[in-house]
């Protein structure tokens, strides 16, 4: 796998865990609504966190 083809694959699966996460917490959310979905993941030595809401309204 060349290095170019790298970031694309990091990035396909961050969307794919992003989408994971909202699959998973919105009919959590329904029952116990403002709940969290959150996720950590690490890049050049550095942790982030992903917390993920449902916002219900406009």
């Amino acid at each position: 796998m060349s290095e170019e083809a790298m970031p694309f694959m990091e990035a396909e699966f961050l969307g794919g865990k992003l989408i994971e996460m909202a699959e998973r917490l919105l009919p959590v959310d329904k029952v116990m609504p403002g709940c969290q979905a959150k996720y950590a993941f690490e890049m050049d030595d550095v942790t982030f966190d992903v917390v993920l809401t449902v916002r219900r309204g406009k």
